[in-house]
């Protein structure tokens, strides 16, 4: 079983690894597009001392997990609150490794960095299987639908 867990774990960061890389500075599904990351919290940093309003760059792990190369599609749409909301669909690639960080992270905060940004964080609370991403919260209709463009190119 310690075998299993261990070579799962090698599988994992080895895909980790080759994402990473061939997310820096690669805008490949999205050529007119801006760079969109997503980055784990410092282990260091907990939820209960992460607060929206306190987001550095400074306070995420320098691996990038995944970028705009593994967004198949993005467009707006309201959440089930009725704000504004940007809906993220990865690809196939980007949605089993979505599933891998989820699924070897519950516990920790993955940011969404957008412009250099930090547009999200939020707790691992389960492995996310789906590859489909909502973000909302206290933005604009104007704000949503600014990322929407700059993220997809168009």
């Amino acid at each position: 079983m310690n075998k299993l867990i261990s070579l799962t774990s090698i599988l994992f960061i080895c895909a980790v690894v080759l994402n990473s890389a061939s997310c820096k500075n690669t805008q490949a599904g999205n050529p007119n597009g801006k760079p969109v990351q997503f980055r784990l919290v410092k282990d260091k940093i907990n939820s209960e001392n992460y607060s929206q309003e306190d987001q550095l760059i400074e306070s995420l792990e320098d691996a990038v997990l995944l970028c705009e190369k593994d967004i198949a599609e993005v467009f707006s749409k309201t959440d089930y609150m009725g704000r504004p909301a940007m809906m993220i669909n990865l690809t196939p690639d980007g949605a089993r490794i979505f599933a891998d960080i989820t699924a070897n992270n519950i516990g920790r905060n993955l940011a969404i960095v957008f412009e250099g940004k930090i547009i999200l964080s939020a707790r691992i609370m389960t492995q996310i299987n789906s590859g489909d991403i909502m973000v909302s919260g206290s933005f604009s209709q104007k704000e949503i639908d600014d990322m929407v463009k700059n993220i997809s190119g168009n």
